[in-house]
């Protein structure tokens, strides 16, 4: 589902070939995922590259190159500080962002170490001594990576977060690089299409393979597969009259990250039997595709909210009503079953279903943990 790297280094060439497997950055660590919760949705994470011997640059966007290079003053290198006039920008764009956010450009660039382990660039966009548009990008041996773009409200009408990531790619055509990597789109149409936009694009198949964009297929992806294994079994749960929730985890990354205590790691499941005494306890259901399989277990809380990467949650997370959204950290407290057999799983879950309700557990899983 997702996985995380956290190097004590990082050559050109590696970076090259952790860009290459669908792996990108974040502050200090890199990670890969196959998923994403946005928008009270899941998505497929569509990883994307421009090939740069192949690029030419629309004629819309040469005469936006041209319009802005006679309007503002550009500066292009090493990231050498983060002075407070970029933390203002960073600051200005932070209520665009969504689900867990960094606190500063410190943060999103060095975490707490203050060291940064990659040759990061800057194009810094000026209109006379007013710092306008900022842009952070990677260097690799061969690849350049798209962090992060940055521009301020008022020159909305100069397309600046357009113009920065095409001064990336024109600089990367200069200094004789091979790919150009920009993150990720989704499975469906979503704000993050604008990157679509700037050239014919390769997207990654999880297959090791990259293939032209026009070949995408949405069906192909993990999130197609994931849904329809739990329609599989929510259908047989109908049927048998069992009553569940399905609720999204919100911090199954933790689960990947930390092996003692054994935290949640499903990104959906299914509540089932609430058996809470003194402490909490429920039965719940999580499908996952590494292992092609269901696993039941029975859950309780752990902590409430807790970030483990002391990271913010944007308000559009915090003001939505999302009764099915979980934001604390829950961990197992037993294994009952794995099975890739939804009827073995089914049987079990009606097995447990019956002796509950003789022995009086009543208690209804309408409502969030």
């Amino acid at each position: 589902m997702i996985q995380f790297y956290f190097p004590k280094s990082v050559s050109p060439a590696r970076l090259d070939k952790l860009l290459a497997s669908g792996w990108f950055r974040d502050s200090t660590m890199l990670y890969r995922a196959k998923m994403i919760f946005i928008e009270s949705d899941l998505f497929s994470i569509v990883n994307i590259r421009l090939k740069l011997a192949e690029h030419t640059f629309k004629k819309n966007h040469r005469k936006l190159l041209s319009k802005n290079a006679k309007r503002f003053r550009v500066e292009i290198g090493k990231l050498e500080w983060i002075t407070a006039e970029k933390n203002k920008l960073y600051y200005e764009h932070k209520a665009k962002f969504k689900g867990f956010i960094h606190r500063n450009l410190q943060q999103y660039l060095m975490a707490d170490s203050g060291i940064n382990l990659f040759d990061t660039y800057e194009v810094c966009v000026y209109d006379q001594d007013r710092l306008v548009a900022l842009s952070f990008f990677d260097f690799g041996k061969n690849s350049v990576a798209s962090l992060l773009g940055l521009y301020s409200a008022d020159y909305e009408q100069f397309s600046l977060g357009t113009y920065t990531m095409l001064l990336e790619i024109q600089f990367a055509i200069h200094s004789e690089k091979k790919y150009y990597y920009p993150g990720y789109v989704l499975d469906r149409a979503s704000d993050f299409d604008y990157k679509l936009k700037l050239g014919d694009f390769y997207f990654y198949d999880w297959k090791r393979t990259w293939k032209k964009i026009k070949l995408f297929k949405a069906e192909e992806m993990l999130v197609f597969e994931y849904k329809e294994c739990l329609k599989k079994i929510t259908q047989l749960l109908d049927c048998k009259q069992i009553k569940y929730s399905q609720q999204t985890y919100t911090m199954f990354g933790s689960g990947y990250l930390t092996k003692k205590p054994p935290l949640l790691k499903g990104v959906v499941h299914l509540l089932l039997f609430d058996i809470s005494d003194e402490e909490t306890y429920f039965f719940v259901l999580e499908y996952f595709d590494e292992s092609k399989e269901y696993v039941l277990a029975l859950a309780t809380l752990h902590s409430k909210y807790e970030s483990f990467l002391s990271m913010e949650i944007s308000s559009e997370y915090l003001e939505e009503e999302e009764p099915n959204t979980v934001f604390d950290l829950w961990r197992y407290k037993k294994i009952i079953l794995s099975s890739e057999s939804v009827a073995e799983m089914v049987e079990k879950i009606t097995e447990i279903h019956e002796y509950l309700s003789k022995n009086g557990y009543k208690k209804t899983v309408t409502k969030s943990f």
